[in-house]
């Protein structure tokens, strides 16, 4: 038997086998018995009288045997078998290392987006037990001190410093209900907003107290806030510019927000009489607690020009 073997890309796929016995007589009938099999072997055929050209079109990547041997009428081997063994390439694609690669992308993939799910579902689990928190901690005291109020109010007759007190808790209790509905109203979750929202609460603030406010918006393209950065950044700002009007004796505050490529950037800055680090600790609980929410949202928080008579300047990174 004579053994051929040739190897073909996957696009020549389309192949012609040409055979040719040297010892035929002419005037004899020449068939040639042949089979053709990828795989298992397949039973032999008889070709057509004369027929010397074997067409083999479209073939799959993968190896293919072609056996042949001339015989005359009635069948008799007159030439030595010829086995001719064709090899097909696979596409890059058909590859086993292409498939490894790409079920590797894929779960890398699936993978990536699970931990995207994960720690999704996370955020809104920190951001759940916040909304609880607040309303465990400071909407549940204050309610459980107007009820306090209102039993010392119903037992004495010159109750009106307890009606004021109920007045003032009732007020409180309703705007922090207010900053709540609004910190999870997804249609807010953009800078206009959180724009509109520090101006409704800093102007009347800061003027009621003959303060000057002023707020700039270098550079603040619109854009989407994530829930959690945007319930803790207003909640910052509130507590900063409260801090001011309330403790600094300033007549004028400055606020900045601008971005700088990822980084939300707010400086808040005041003319009052600043404040010693040493004899902060009385009240140091609105401190304590922007302290805690910039490092929830992983920014960073700066306080410059602390010693007394030179104001109060804070700055904060936000990551978005």
């Amino acid at each position: 038997t004579v053994i051929n073997q040739e190897f073909f890309s996957n696009n020549q796929n389309n192949l012609q086998i040409n055979l040719s016995t040297p010892y035929f007589n002419p005037f004899s009938s020449l068939r040639y018995k042949y089979r053709f099999y990828n795989g298992e072997k397949t039973n032999w055929l008889i070709s057509e009288e004369d027929q010397k050209i074997f067409s083999l079109i479209s073939l799959q990547p993968g190896k293919y045997i072609f056996e042949a041997v001339a015989v005359n009428a009635t069948g008799i081997p007159i030439a030595f078998p010829i086995k001719q063994i064709i090899q097909i390439a696979p596409s890059f694609y058909q590859t086993t290392l292409f498939k490894i690669c790409m079920a590797l992308l894929v779960a890398t993939l699936l993978f990536i987006m699970y931990r995207f799910r994960v720690k999704q579902l996370l955020k809104m689990e920190n951001i759940r037990k916040n909304i609880s928190s607040n309303l465990h901690d400071d909407i549940g005291s204050t309610l459980s001190s107007i009820n306090i109020y209102t039993g010392l109010a119903k037992r004495h007759e010159n109750n009106g410093s307890y009606l004021d007190i109920i007045t003032h808790n009732v007020t409180e209790v309703i705007n922090k209900l207010d900053d709540m509905v609004w910190s999870i109203n997804p249609k807010h979750d953009n800078t206009s907003s959180i724009i509109q929202r520090i101006e409704s609460y800093a102007v009347p603030l800061a003027h009621a107290k003959g303060i000057e406010f002023y707020l700039f918006k270098d550079q603040l393209n619109e854009r989407v806030i994530p829930l959690d950065i945007k319930h803790n950044l207003f909640l910052i700002i509130k507590e900063l510019v409260n801090n001011a009007v309330k403790h600094s004796d300033c007549k004028k505050i400055v606020l900045q927000l601008r971005m700088e490529f990822n980084l939300l950037l707010l400086d808040i800055k005041d003319d009052g009489k600043g404040y010693d680090v040493n004899f902060v600790a009385d009240d140091s609980n609105g401190l304590i607690n922007i302290a805690r929410r910039v490092a929830s949202i992983k920014g960073a928080s700066i306080v410059n020009n602390t010693s007394k008579g030179k104001g109060t300047n804070t700055a904060i990174r936000i990551p978005l």
